[in-house]
């Protein structure tokens, strides 16, 4: 669902690109100007924003959530698109839901460039031109230029976001095993920061069966210092070496053994060195 995106799942949209009419806000950072149509997108953007350090090359538009924008507007810059639904998991099941080929097509034309957070979406787009599937780049590019530092709390684990009746069964369960911390109301931002830095780790509760990974809810753990306890996500994200199971027990040293490897990670997908590629390839066009 849309009010459940960031800290837990991308949503689904059921209205068709052309329709969509959520005005967009926008603030810039480092060169880039960030555009959004929903709070939660705001947040998320705002944690991609966290990860420059400096500024980019050359200013250019990055539009977060692409199934609420429809058409981006003319900027005069490169436009650059998030994808952030999951459309299939690992063992290519159906999630939310996959937009029509038309909204498909659509998104990769208004765009100068697509960053589809998912690998396990590649199969959406195979039916796509040669030059269209060119400008869209798969994988969790949204990684910081600078340190990931793991901040351990001997707390417990905090869950944020809806709870279906999926969520509230495996709550019940873990709670059975381990003290379970939630919250009763939306925060974002700051304040949800704030939450944070008081906790052991982020747990991570898929919305529905299936093996995805939720990158905005992860990208924020990440940027607060603390590991995520999760069912089992998709690469190239690693259960045991990026995040933990549920049922971990957090340790300085697990903490601090498992932000070793994210930095690696980060490293492979930072978002600064993705901003400039397209840049870069914006240049040759």
């Amino acid at each position: 669902t849309i009010g459940d995106m960031v800290m837990t799942d991308a949503g689904a949209s059921t209205q068709p690109a052309d329709q969509r009419t959520a005005p967009l806000g926008q603030f810039t950072a480092h060169g880039v100007t960030f555009h959004y149509a929903h709070r939660v997108l705001e947040d998320f953007a705002r944690d991609l924003a966290r990860g420059l350090s400096g500024p980019i090359s050359a200013p250019l538009d990055v539009f977060v959530g692409t199934h609420m924008i429809g058409s981006p507007p003319e900027t005069g810059r490169l436009r650059l698109g998030i994808q952030i639904e999951h459309m299939l998991d690992t063992d290519l099941q159906r999630m939310w839901r996959i937009p029509p080929r038309s909204d498909r097509v659509a998104l990769a034309t208004h765009y100068d460039a697509i960053l589809d957070l998912s690998l396990q979406n590649r199969r959406a787009y195979r039916f796509l031109p040669l030059d269209l599937r060119r400008k869209i780049t798969f994988g969790p590019h949204i990684f910081p230029d600078h340190d990931l530092a793991a901040r351990f709390v001997d707390a417990p684990p905090l869950f944020v976001g809806w709870k279906n009746d999926r969520r509230r069964m495996v709550l019940e369960e873990i709670s059975r095993q381990r003290p379970v911390a939630t919250l009763d109301r939306k925060v974002f931002g700051a304040e949800l920061d704030q939450v944070l830095a008081d906790k052991g780790a982020v747990l991570n509760i898929h919305f529905r069966e299936g093996v995805y990974s939720e990158y905005p809810r992860f990208l924020k753990a990440c940027l607060l210092g603390k590991p995520v306890l999760s069912e089992p996500m998709a690469a190239p994200l690693v259960e045991g070496l990026h995040y933990l199971p549920l049922d971990a027990e957090l340790t300085p040293e697990v903490t601090e053994r498992v932000f070793a490897a994210l930095r690696e990670l980060a490293a492979a997908y930072r978002f600064r060195s993705f901003l400039e590629s397209v840049l870069k390839a914006g240049a040759r066009a």
